[in-house]
């Protein structure tokens, strides 16, 4: 089933708030608290644990072992980073958990394999015919509550100085968002396990984010001396 359009959005914004020939506010209005609404769900949606989102990519780090993810900028969240050891049926993972600061961990100057779990920060799209939810015309994994709650949130910020439909409104957004956090699936355990093979300075690795909007990335670092784990091991 396809995803909601950016036009179908707008026509049930407008039909929430009983202008649907737009004489009270503009396409342009409506598309503005739809970007807010968008943004403000998905940030709700993965706060809470929902998992519907993530997406997985595997890169490459550099010589000076950062790794560069400006091909799924803009990020919301980055879930997990986990490495890459051996190859064919000996391929295992070791999860390589976040710090805070780069300037009390070593640069880790080596080439990783990085299997990265996150999720994109969406952005309305400008195209009437793009989905709502969605990377330009490449729909998102979304579903019709999601939307509807997309749709309720735009609806109750434009009409937030009308007195008649604020409540109504309010109450409609509450019960949409309840529909999507009360049925949040959540994984219990990483499914990654640590494997015997990789050795005392691999298992040191941890990375930290560059939160850059456009050009983020990751530098990964290990603990300073040979005693010890970084990042939390």
């Amino acid at each position: 089933m396809a995803n909601l359009t950016l036009t179908d959005a707008r026509l049930n914004v407008a039909q929430l708030v009983d202008d649907p020939n737009n004489r009270r506010w503009t396409t342009a209005q409506i598309d503005a608290c739809l970007a807010q609404s968008l943004s403000a769900c998905v940030s709700q949606y993965v706060s809470h644990g929902g998992t519907a989102f993530d997406a997985e990519v595997v890169v490459a780090s550099s010589a000076a072992g950062v790794v560069a993810l400006s091909t799924v900028a803009p990020l919301l969240d980055i879930r997990s980073v986990s490495i890459q050891f051996g190859t064919g049926t000996n391929l295992t993972y070791a999860p390589c958990p976040a710090s805070l600061r780069v300037d009390r961990y070593a640069l880790e100057n080596a080439v990783y394999s990085c299997a990265i779990t996150y999720v994109q920060d969406y952005r309305l799209s400008t195209t009437g015919s793009d989905p709502l939810v969605g990377i330009g015309a490449v729909e998102a994994p979304s579903w019709p509550d999601f939307e509807r709650w997309i749709c309720a949130d735009a609806a109750a910020c434009l009409a937030i100085k009308d007195n008649d439909q604020r409540a109504g409104l309010q109450a409609l957004e509450q019960k949409a968002r309840d529909n999507v956090l009360t049925r949040v699936i959540t994984p219990k355990a990483f499914p990654l396990t640590l494997p015997r093979s990789v050795g005392m300075q691999q298992r040191r690795l941890s990375y930290v984010l560059t939160p850059s909007p456009a050009t983020p990335t990751l530098q990964l670092v290990r603990a300073r001396g040979q005693d010890g784990f970084s990042g939390g091991w």
